[in-house]
């Protein structure tokens, strides 16, 4: 048996245990982020395909790996003895992962995810979709973290100022910004997720990705006060005193779930950036809009 079936067979047992006919495995990370630290490679470590683009979906006796034409010959390759197909996206005979799931799956069955991993548009397609068929969907699923017994650990590079002649407006001018955006959309908080909005913010950066200065991290910004989630321990000095003086203030990484779950709405995300479980989180139905960060920060 190779490696990559063992791991099958380990994420199996795991589904299984959890009454899951099938488990989506995609790229992305936390924080829809196109190439991912190797903390996220779960889409690599159980299928054995090492391009920067899929999605893995297991079943009890298949699997299947979605990529692009970009991939097809490396993906053959790497896929092979696996026993898992692929899937060769934009061919006519290639079906959508939904058609997929619909086509093996049996009304009652349910479809596992960590939602932390899809955004909140998909998501909500993926359930749209699959709820006319009968198939149940749970997001809250993180079977990787149980069967990945030595998975690398989440990155946690020091943070650096990026300084003021760089990053053309201060923390406090970027903050103002944003807040007459929210004023203008009647939001009363703003949750950030992508990681590059989030160093334009606040102006700093770290290297937890190669070639990508940034750090893993989520923001919140209300009228009155703002947060960076992150290990605080790898702030560094600099950062810490920019945003101290800006009136930011560091919250735990993984304390944006708890917070998010009791905000007063309306609460302003970009459904295609935001993770399902933080959307999920909000007690009142979001405000959904493409986050005002992305043009701004556009502007040179």
């Amino acid at each position: 048996m190779s490696e990559t079936t063992q791991r099958l067979a380990a994420l199996r047992a795991e589904m299984k245990r959890e009454g899951l006919a099938a488990f989506i495995i995609p790229t992305s990370d936390f924080h829809d982020t196109e190439y991912v630290a190797d903390y996220f490679a779960a889409r690599r470590h159980f299928s054995g395909f090492t391009g920067s683009a899929g999605t893995l979906v297991v079943l009890a006796d298949k699997a299947a790996l979605w990529t692009d034409g970009r991939y097809f010959i490396q993906a053959e390759k790497e896929l092979d003895g696996s026993g898992i197909d692929l899937m060769r996206m934009g061919q006519e005979d290639t079906p959508s992962i939904l058609s997929y799931l619909e086509t093996n799956l049996k009304p009652g069955e349910t479809v596992g995810f960590d939602g932390r991993t899809v955004s909140f548009r998909e998501a909500r397609e993926w359930k749209r979709k699959l709820a006319a068929k009968g198939i149940e969907l749970e997001s809250g699923k993180d079977l990787v973290s149980r069967v990945w017994t030595d998975r690398p650990p989440m990155p946690k590079s020091e943070t650096f100022v990026y300084p003021l002649e760089f990053a053309g407006k201060s923390v406090q001018e970027k903050l103002a910004d944003v807040r007459k955006v929210m004023a203008e959309e009647g939001a009363k908080a703003h949750i950030i997720t992508k990681i590059d909005e989030i160093i334009w913010l606040y102006n700093f950066r770290a290297d937890d990705i190669p070639c990508f200065p940034a750090a893993l991290s989520y923001a919140l910004i209300t009228p009155e006060r703002a947060s960076l989630y992150i290990d605080e321990s790898r702030v560094d000095a600099g950062t810490k005193k920019q945003l101290a003086d800006a009136g930011v203030e560091l919250k735990p990484y993984d304390r944006i779930y708890e917070d998010a779950d009791v905000l007063e709405g309306p609460v302003m995300i970009d459904p295609s950036f935001v993770n399902s479980r933080i959307a999920g989180s909000l007690p009142t139905q979001p405000l959904e809009m493409p986050d005002p960060i992305v043009m701004m920060k556009a502007v040179k």
